[in-house]
């Protein structure tokens, strides 16, 4: 009875290893005899319920990792939200099954020879080293790499802001800008103290890409804007016209900041709900001066009024009662 129900997983496995590479998922080459043994040494006579435990979570985690190669999630950007998920949960049956695995190899291994014990010991001596290594060296080297290196201990993650700069690419031209992020430490600070609720915010968007100071508002006060990290935004949204919405909102951005049109402004204010505007390094960077000097326009026209100033920044509060007067009174 083994013996056939060997040779019927062989079979099976061997047709089924070989058809899945021949439409392109190679990982079957390892993953499918990986499994098989494990299925033979499951139904072997007398076998353990440890063991057969241990095999089981083995071949679970094997198959979670060939199961992502065939089946993901419609819509998934590079199937990488079907890889993590189900990846995490493989390393972690993984780890498990390792740590009770290497424990009867060493207990297995008192009855070898002492020259094989040395092959497999030395090999596994080495690589626990290396392991264990690396959240020492990782560590530091990840302490090291800080915006501002002699800043003291500290659990406040924003403290860095206080006297650290950045230089933003400026639009559309070859050559950066230092921007002071103490300024907008002491915007944020005031919003995290005084904005109740949950309004709307409009910030500026760096360019040409995410990786930059992009959404430092939002990410520090929770406060929802106008259009949160773009990438991580169509991610979510991948299914067509959704991702070009989300383009849309970051021209709309940068067209907010940078027309002199109070019209436009006012349109996008109400269409976006918003409550407060930033306007400090990097909108000053990014934006055209028309387009930041219209709002003190909109502030002596009771549109806006200064929620809150400093040299280099100023917050915007928006008035939703004037905005409304504003656009009955244009389109009537």
């Amino acid at each position: 009875n083994v013996i056939n129900v060997a040779g019927l997983i062989t079979i099976l496995g061997t047709l089924v290893t070989l058809g899945l590479a021949m439409v392109g998922y190679q990982v079957a080459l390892i993953v499918i005899p990986l499994i098989a043994w494990i299925a033979l040494l499951f139904f072997r006579p007398y076998q353990s319920r440890s063991m057969r435990y241990v095999l089981v979570l083995i071949g679970l985690a094997l198959s979670m990792t060939l199961g992502v190669e065939i089946i993901v999630i419609g819509g998934d950007i590079g199937r990488q939200n079907t890889v993590f998920k189900f990846y995490i949960q493989a390393w972690l049956l993984f780890s498990v099954a390792c740590g009770v695995a290497i424990s009867w190899l060493f207990q297995a291994s008192d009855y070898w020879l002492l020259r094989l014990r040395m092959v497999w010991y030395t090999p596994f001596i080495i690589l626990l080293i290396i392991a264990g290594l690396f959240p020492i060296m990782a560590t530091r080297a990840r302490a090291l790499d800080r915006m501002v290196p002699d800043l003291p201990l500290t659990l406040n993650g924003m403290d860095y802001m206080r006297t650290a700069t950045h230089y933003e690419t400026v639009q559309l031209e070859n050559r950066g800008e230092e921007i002071n992020l103490g300024v907008d430490y002491e915007l944020i600070r005031w919003m995290q103290e005084n904005v109740q609720g949950s309004p709307v915010i409009m910030e500026g968007r760096s360019f040409p890409s995410e990786y930059h100071w992009n959404g430092r508002f939002a990410i520090n006060t929770g406060l929802p804007s106008v259009l949160g990290w773009n990438f991580h935004q169509k991610q979510q949204r991948t299914f067509d016209p959704l991702p070009r919405w989300v383009d849309q909102r970051d021209t709309n951005i940068r067209l907010f900041y940078d027309t002199p049109s109070i019209d436009i402004a006012v349109d996008m204010l109400h269409h976006y709900d918003v409550k407060y505007i930033i306007s400090s390094g990097l909108e000053r960077v990014q934006a055209t001066p028309e387009g930041l000097a219209k709002f003190e326009l909109m502030v002596d026209d009771g549109l806006l009024s200064v929620a809150y100033a400093t040299i280099g920044g100023t917050i915007y509060e928006v008035d939703e009662g004037a905005i409304l007067q504003y656009l009955v009174e244009r389109n009537s």
